[in-house]
């Protein structure tokens, strides 16, 4: 265990502990990097048995009593929510002999796919009749019916059921509904996906002529926001992998130092997806970008590592004690920002979602898997292929200088002014901060015009959409539902949830009664209907087989995480003040459950910023041992993390999932230049420089590195803006501020803060 009072010496001498260990792994090179290059072989082995896993389960309400209250309901109703899969036919002539006729030979197939145990079309829509003999069926389109005679059967239907014809055909006639019920729970993504592409392709193969499809659904919306990520991470990894190739061969204008700084990474990206299949972790919308990050993360510190050896080199050393020294001066400021950033990560680990905290464990594990990574190979490549320290610098490493010298010039002239400046334009961000909100949609993770997009939204305007929560009610004392008594409270509740603004439709059992249907006969009708195969599905959705528990099915648009709490905190309200004592009711459900687990997104953020305060500024004031430099560090880190909520609140950017997360992640990630830029004055200030001369040679020395990791950094962030999944693009965009603000606090902010800690008189020259 290595104590506080060791930490100094650590980065001193070659008596110090990193220059041990430098000794010790050169004269275990071969087994350290052989036994390296096995793990990377063994974790690239188990990364391709990596699971994708689109679905929104992940994402969803995970605590012990909400979940059993669902699973109960579910266990007596089904699934609900979400066990369709639907295709809207657009066509001007549907009602005509040809589209009905095609309509009902594809119906009539999408009923014999594996896994489907209900069809509803236009023309197979049954409608219950119940008379002396008992139960029987009145169809739309049986295959006793002619094709000439669909169009006269369905214009009839239309006309005496206009409220059973709505759910299948748009208000205009233009358009039609086919949908399927499946037998597997919406959470088996994998058991799904192969019954949604067969539907698909049997859909687009056999629909009628000229007909226009638009595939809907929670597991077509899955699947299809599965492809477009998998799109997107391909896109932004190469983007990202690109951009940073380019920019190191720009900086140091030699392709040595290129394979150099991307070595220790690229064996880390395997064994971190390796470890994601260890922990029984899938690729997900949250963890989609854990490659990226861990490059951008793991090259930056490669950079420092390389810029000490190359000024090293510049000193004189020759190669062997250059690398030693690289080690040694950089070994504990890697560590600590190593620690930082992993921190910052495993904040995420008091998030509420399972997600989230899957997402922060296995980034942090994939840093510190880099970090080794990087004491094992850059050492023994830069004694293998040493750059050259005389290289002609890079363009981007002369705009760089430019870029530095200028900073320099306005913190040391004016650290006073420099300072306000910064703070204040902070202030501004900050002040946006209030009117931040919470709103994840379920139908709008990819841009306007998409296709999915557009399909779920025709799928609300003309069909009453597949989104809203169910209730469930029973009697207290254990009594019968169908009682003129209970079915007079249960449809008042009916009337007064459908009047609510954002309700498009209210369902309860007590609409499969007949009307005037005598209390004697209920028990027996619903009894019938849930033992036919017509009809016995979704009645089981409605009414147990005693009819002693009932259930309403609310349906409303996809109007986001702040409008859906609201709603849930007035519907319970709502059913009590109508049910009175007599009855017990509960909001349940898939939609439920993944709007009680949005609507920790508020209180993740703070909980995992405040995790990573709590943990990453001790290990500053840790490494930094020194109180004044602790306190120059603070608002460096604080006040641009706080500036990217305000941000987004300017920009009209809502907390969802991804950008819950980028508080922590930014600070884990800020803090690692301040440890380089702070230890560098704190090395200058000891070496007996005094406050303007530390200044300028810590900016100096440290400034190149900085500003390349945190171009780096941003471009890894940036990439992610590419991506059509709204979630992932909105994340690039904050934590690319976040990431610059950082930056212009480290470069500006911290320097100026430092000489405004010292009298006037010790900040002129000596």
């Amino acid at each position: 265990m290595i104590w506080s009072g060791d930490l100094v010496g650590m980065a001193r001498g070659h008596a110090s502990a990193f220059g041990r260990l430098f000794d010790r792994l050169q004269r275990l090179r071969v087994v350290s990097i052989c036994g390296l290059l096995g793990v990377a072989a063994f974790g690239g082995w188990l990364a391709l048995s990596l699971e994708l896993d689109m679905s929104f389960r992940p994402m969803f309400e995970d605590e012990p009593e909400a979940l059993a209250r669902n699973d109960a309901f579910e266990a007596v109703f089904g699934q609900i929510s979400g066990s369709q899969i639907g295709a809207i036919l657009v066509h001007d002539q549907v009602l005509s002999t040809e589209f009905l006729s095609d309509l009902r030979r594809l119906t009539d197939e999408v009923a014999e796919l594996e896994h489907v145990v209900e069809v509803r079309s236009l023309t197979h829509l049954p409608v219950p009749i119940w008379d002396a003999q008992g139960l029987s069926a009145l169809r739309i389109a049986g295959p006793e019916v002619a094709d000439d005679d669909l169009v006269a059967r369905v214009r009839e239907f239309v006309q005496l059921s206009p409220q059973p014809a709505r759910q299948v055909l748009s208000a205009q006639g233009d358009a039609t509904l086919l949908w399927a019920r499946l037998d597997l729970p919406l959470e088996d993504f994998t058991g799904r996906r192969p019954t949604v592409e067969s539907f698909r392709r049997l859909v687009e193969e056999r629909r009628p002529a000229q007909a226009v499809v638009h595939f809907v659904g929670a597991s077509v919306v899955e699947d299809a926001y599965g492809g477009i990520l998998i799109e997107s991470l391909a896109v932004s990894l190469t983007l990202t992998t690109a951009v940073v190739l380019l920019l190191l061969f720009a900086v140091f204008s030699d392709i040595r130092s290129v394979i150099i700084c991307m070595s220790g990474v690229t064996l880390s990206l395997p064994i971190t997806l390796g470890a994601m299949q260890l922990l029984g972790q899938s690729i997900t919308i949250v963890n989609s970008m854990v490659a990226t990050l861990v490059l951008v993360i793991g090259v930056a510190d490669a950079v420092h590592m390389l810029s000490a050896f190359l000024e090293r080199r510049g000193e004189g050393l020759s190669v062997k004690d250059a690398t030693r020294k690289m080690f040694t001066d950089t070994g504990l400021a890697c560590l600590m920002t190593t620690a930082t950033t992993a921190v910052g990560f495993l904040s995420l680990r008091f998030a509420g979602l399972a997600a989230i905290r899957d997402f922060g464990l296995i980034v942090a594990l994939g840093i510190a898997f880099v970090y080794v990574a990087n004491l094992i190979v850059i050492p023994n490549l830069l004694l293998l292929i040493p750059p050259s320290s005389r290289a002609t610098p890079g363009l981007l490493a002369r705009w760089v200088e430019v870029i530095l010298r200028g900073v320099r010039s306005v913190v040391v002239r004016r650290p006073g002014l420099t300072a306000s400046l910064v703070v204040g334009v902070f202030l501004v961000g900050l002040a946006a901060i209030p009117s931040l909100s919470a709103r994840q949609k379920f139908n709008e993770e990819v841009r306007s015009g998409h296709p999915v997009r557009v399909a779920q939204a025709t799928l609300e305007r003309e069909f009453g959409g597949i989104l809203g929560p169910e209730i469930e009610i029973r009697r207290r004392d254990g009594g019968s539902l169908l009682t003129d008594e209970a079915l007079a409270t249960i449809s008042t509740l009916q009337a007064r949830i459908a009047n609510h603004p954002e309700v498009m439709s209210v369902q309860s059992y007590a609409d499969l009664l007949p009307p005037g249907i005598p209390f004697a006969e209920r028990a027996p009708y619903l009894t019938a209907l849930r033992s036919d195969a017509d009809f016995g599905t979704e009645t089981r959705f409605f009414v147990d087989e005693h009819a002693q528990r009932a259930a309403l099915v609310v349906r409303i648009g996809d109007v986001g995480t702040d409008i859906a709490l609201d709603f849930i905190e007035w519907l319970e309200q709502a059913p009590m003040q109508n049910l009175g004592d007599a009855y017990e009711a509960h909001v349940v459900g898939q939609w439920w459950l993944s709007q009680m687990g949005m609507s920790r997104l508020v209180t993740d953020l703070v909980k995992s910023f405040a995790a990573a305060c709590i943990f990453v500024l001790p290990i500053l004031a840790l490494v930094l041992r020194s109180s004044r430099l602790f306190l120059i560090g603070l608002l460096p880190n604080v006040l641009p993390m706080l500036f990217a909520l305000g941000f987004m609140a300017w920009m009209g950017l809502t907390l969802r999932i991804a950008t819950a997360m980028i508080l922590a992640i930014a600070l884990g990630i800020a803090v690692d230049d301040t440890i380089h830029l702070l230890l560098r004055l704190k090395r200058e200030s000891d070496d007996g420089f005094r406050p303007l001369e530390a200044v300028h040679r810590a900016i100096a020395h440290t400034g190149r590195a900085i500003l390349l990791t945190s171009v780096i950094l941003v471009a890894g962030f940036a990439s992610m803006m590419t991506s059509e999944v709204l979630g992932l693009r909105d994340m690039g965009i904050v934590g690319s501020v976040a990431l610059i603000a950082a930056l212009v606090a480290d470069v500006l902010l911290a320097p100026a803060f430092y000489l405004l800690s010292f009298p006037k008189a010790a900040r002129t020259p000596g």
